[in-house]
């Protein structure tokens, strides 16, 4: 083989390897994302409006960052505001069901 391609055939199969790298690290975090999701689903509290919580806010991200600290009725309400201006898809109602839930769930004095 010339040197040229020989060369060449080094830094084809060098991009080659770069690139199934890549591609099993993006699957492999595609991956632990999904299989957070169904745990997250055990670890949020019963309550009313629990499943309504996890499919709008499930949408967008793990439930355990929904969770992740207690607020106060102010709070959660100001983020519930924010999370629909960047896209969360809630009806009023909804969002109303929502602050109940994560008030008198994850409320300074909730359980």
């Amino acid at each position: 083989m010339q040197p040229q391609l020989v060369a060449l055939s080094a830094a084809g199969l060098l991009c080659s390897l770069a690139v199934a790298t890549v591609g099993a690290v993006a699957a492999e975090t595609v991956a632990d994302r999904s299989a957070a999701k169904p745990g997250a689903v055990a670890t949020l509290a019963d309550g009313e409006h629990r499943a309504l919580v996890l499919q709008v806010c499930g949408q967008c991200h793990p439930i355990e960052r929904v969770v992740a600290q207690r607020r106060s009725a102010t709070e959660w309400d100001d983020m519930i505001a924010k999370m629909v201006q960047r896209g969360a898809k809630a009806t009023e109602l909804e969002q109303d069901r929502i602050y109940q839930y994560l008030v008198t769930q994850y409320g300074p004095s909730a359980p």
